[in-house]
């Protein structure tokens, strides 16, 4: 742990004394996302850093350093006291490859030699995690705010792209902190590569903390708008709110946005009209706007699962949430997401909130 954060802090430190060299902001990116990401890449012409981080991922993880990556190459790294682990893929002329090494530091242990796993990486695999990266914002995000915690955890991940990202210009990528917990989408990012060895022997698509829509699963990629069906105007509806934005309405609580594109009463209605007895495509719709709903607006939840609905009108929305299949978030990272940001205003409120909560955990443990 304490080789790690080491680590990030050499990187950060020089991140943090180099000026931005480009100031071409094509995507309208954020401030905080241009000074994090060209600062970083400008790291690369600086002969003394790269040397130094050479050096260090040698020593420590055995690792190549990731400014000297000549194909695209993702590299995961977590650590807390006692423990390391190290997830590497690579793609190599069409060909795609992955490493996993688990270093020991507990007292005891005589060997520090790590536990190594070298396989081949199936495509969909590759393009499963590579594409949710992409829908996360991987390439753009600013780095986690760092908490410095004693004898806590830390997480990294580093990337490198033949070609540059159309938004920055930039081939490299580094995301590091000492604590990630209360940042769900970097965790969902790097869930991806801590179950990447388990996703080598089992298709991803089937994997519940995965989700259909990162395993690139068609089931999951509807044309919302050829919704003819009368009996799902309500999915329609939602489903233009998320994708068309001049659709939407907005609830303001203290002068603030509270809610994304539906109102309390959208989601009221939703779980009201669900039918239990579909079948085929319109349950796997459902099961899409299920999650959409989960993962876009738990503050709304408080009192749409509440306010007009009867305890027995949940229970197929329940079912669909321990069964997922069109999530595109892990549900460990839809659960944080439910457990951080849906309100508990009355008891009702609190015991629905619990109703979620362990039904992603059923799902997780299937």
């Amino acid at each position: 742990m304490r080789k790690h954060a080491q680590l990030m802090m050499l990187m950060l430190m020089a991140i943090m004394v180099l000026g931005c060299e480009n100031n071409t902001n094509p995507c309208a990116l954020r401030p905080e996302v241009l000074k994090h990401i060209h600062n970083l890449d400008s790291l690369i012409g600086i002969t003394e850093v790269r040397e130094r981080h050479r050096e260090w991922m040698k020593n420590n993880y055995d690792e190549p350093s990731i400014f000297e990556a000549t194909s695209e190459t993702y590299r995961f790294i977590f650590s807390t006291t006692g423990y390391d682990k190290v997830v590497r893929i690579e793609e190599s002329k069409g060909h795609y490859s992955g490493i996993v090494k688990e270093f020991n530091w507990t007292s005891g242990d005589t060997s520090l030699a790590p536990r190594v796993k070298q396989f081949e990486l199936p495509e969909q695999t590759w393009d499963s995690i590579t594409s949710r990266l992409d829908a996360l914002g991987f390439w753009t995000y600013p780095n986690p705010p760092d908490h410095k915690v004693l004898d806590g955890a830390s997480w990294s991940l580093d990337a490198y792209k033949p070609t540059r990202n159309e938004c920055t210009s930039m081939q490299f990528q580094h995301l590091g902190t000492s604590y990630a917990a209360d940042d769900t989408v970097f965790m969902a990012m790097c869930k991806l590569f801590d179950e990447v060895y388990k996703g080598t022997h089992r298709e991803l698509g089937t994997h519940p903390t995965v989700g259909a829509t990162a395993a690139g699963n068609t089931r999951c990629d509807l044309m919302y708008d050829t919704i003819t069906n009368p009996n799902y105007r309500i999915h329609l509806g939602i489903l233009t709110k998320y994708h068309q934005p001049e659709k939407r309405g907005y609830f303001f609580l203290n002068g603030d946005t509270l809610n994304h594109f539906l109102y309390h009463q959208d989601i009221a209605v939703f779980a009201q009209v669900i039918d239990p007895k579909e079948k085929g495509i319109y349950r796997t719709l459902t099961n899409k706007v299920v999650f959409l709903i989960l993962e876009q607006e738990p503050r709304m939840l408080d009192a749409g699962l509440t306010v007009w609905t009867k305890p027995e009108e949940l229970e197929y929305f329940m079912y669909h949430v321990a069964h997922p299949v069109c999530n595109t978030l892990p549900v460990d990272s839809v659960a944080s997401v439910i457990r951080t940001q849906m309100g508990e205003p009355n008891d009702r409120a609190k015991k629905i909130k619990r109703m979620l909560l362990e039904n992603l955990e059923r799902a997780e443990a299937r």
